[in-house]
């Protein structure tokens, strides 16, 4: 499976990343995968990782019962799509939202709307 790039590795042309949240339960057998759109600031710029870690409420994790972790960023939602097709391939009861949540500027993991930049302006 892909992980994907850093967002500041994406080219220059890319205005949206997609990621998502991959989290497996050792003593279940359990998959549970969230799927985010992160939106380029007005300036040019992305959010931190860990600010984008934050808005989600995640962060990656291992430990005898299983672990997490965030794989992205992809630079097309058809890249994210296919990393999901192949967890679907190989875990057939997985819990998936595909819904690819926008992640706003402003702190709120919301349908999109003001865009801001990293300052919030």
């Amino acid at each position: 499976m892909v992980q994907g790039a850093k967002a500041r590795d994406l080219p220059k042309a890319i205005n949206m990343a997609y990621y998502l949240v991959y989290e497996r339960n050792y003593q279940t057998g359990s998959v549970k995968v969230r799927s985010y759109a992160l939106k380029k600031y007005n300036d040019d710029t992305w959010m931190l990782q860990d600010d984008l870690l934050q808005k989600i409420g995640f962060r990656d994790y291992f430990h005898n019962g299983g672990f997490g972790t965030l794989l992205g960023a992809y630079r097309a939602k058809q890249d994210a799509l296919d990393v999901i097709d192949h967890i679907r391939a190989n875990a057939p009861s997985a819990n998936i939202d595909s819904s690819f949540l926008p992640i706003n500027s402003d702190g709120a993991i919301q349908p999109a709307g003001a865009d801001k930049d990293f300052w919030n302006n």
